[in-house]
């Protein structure tokens, strides 16, 4: 059998690493669906004076991530599934804790999501 030839990271944008994924997001909408029964919409936030990949310092915010993936969001809505049903609450900014981040959809929530 014939092994696969290696394939190219930068010439196939559906292959690439979830943190550089993450990075390409700043300034963006995204949809964050939290562990338990919350999930997020809003903008990756730029934090601003960010310093270059690589620097000194283990975990400094590089955009609007760290190497915790904790992430700062703006402009959010934040949906909760509570039992008298659906919770809608619009804040200005969140910190989340990368530890309670289930998922991660570039783009924000779908419309019939």
């Amino acid at each position: 059998m014939i092994a696969p030839k290696k394939q190219n990271l930068q010439n196939n944008p559906s292959q690439i690493l979830p943190s550089e994924l993450i990075d390409r997001c700043i300034g963006s909408k995204v949809w964050v669906v939290m562990r338990g029964d919350k999930e997020l919409e809003g903008t990756l936030r730029q934090v601003a004076g960010r310093r270059p990949r690589g620097g000194s310092g283990s975990a400094s915010m590089e955009g609007g991530f760290d190497v915790f993936v904790n992430m700062v969001l703006e402009d959010v809505t934040e949906y909760e599934i509570t039992p008298e049903g659906k919770k809608v609450t619009h804040l200005q900014q969140i910190l989340l804790n990368g530890n309670n981040i289930a998922v991660l959809v570039p783009g924000g929530k779908p419309d019939d999501a």
